[in-house]
């Protein structure tokens, strides 16, 4: 925790590895799709607007089990956003 000041800096070296990688590259995805979502969210789209918001409460753990629980919540992510896009 002392070295907290270092995250996201050149001196981060674990922010290097590919799972933080990854977790840095979702967050922006999740920004993107949020974003979309709320631009045409309406009474019909909200119930799936709420599963969608939701998928990354699915990413936990660490290592093959956090893998294995982003490739679930990527299908789901998928399917929510191809649902919602239908509706619009």
């Amino acid at each position: 925790s002392r070295f907290k000041f270092l995250r996201g800096t050149a001196l981060d070296i674990f922010g290097k590895t590919e799972e933080r990688q990854t977790e840095r590259a979702l967050i922006q995805e999740y920004i993107d799709s949020v974003t979309e979502v709320l631009a045409s969210l309406n009474i019909e789209n909200h119930s799936i607007a709420v599963q969608l918001a939701n998928v990354p409460d699915q990413i936990k753990g660490f290592g093959h089990v956090k893998e294995r629980n982003l490739k679930a919540a990527m299908v789901q992510w998928q399917n929510s956003m191809d649902a919602f896009r239908k509706t619009i």
